[in-house]
């Protein structure tokens, strides 16, 4: 009986949290929508890797 309510609580704080974080991320989202230019100055050099290292770097 215990277990089944640890196991529903803790059920609920993942359900919270990935609320949470879904609202987070269509607020994101919908801001970039609005404001593009914010990926304008937020972009890599041209000579970077997507982890941010620069290109000779990578094996």
């Amino acid at each position: 009986m215990m277990k089944d309510f640890v196991e529903t609580m803790k059920l609920r704080g993942q359900a919270a949290e990935n609320i949470y974080f879904s609202q987070r991320d269509r607020d994101l989202i919908e801001k970039i929508h609005r404001h593009p230019e914010v990926l304008e100055q937020h972009k890599p050099p041209q000579d970077m890797n997507r982890s941010g290292q620069p290109e000779s770097l990578e094996h």
